[in-house]
């Protein structure tokens, strides 16, 4: 896409957008918006992760260790 000042495409996935902010931008590195850009992939995975696992926990407790 033209015009903005990130570079980023209709199917770009998180790390490639994070790589592509940090190394391949037009204008230079641009290493605070990729950092930024990780810490969010990092809180939403690990939302996604502590969810998953107290589920899991609760499993345990209603069907014991099959």
């Amino acid at each position: 896409m033209t015009g903005y000042g990130v570079p980023f495409g209709d199917t770009d996935i998180l790390i490639s957008f994070t790589y592509n902010l940090a190394v391949e931008s037009g204008r230079g590195g641009q290493y605070a918006l990729a950092a930024a850009a990780t810490f969010f992939i990092f809180f939403i995975v690990a939302t996604i992760s502590a969810i998953s696992f107290r589920f899991t926990r609760r499993l345990e407790q209603i069907y014991g260790s099959l």
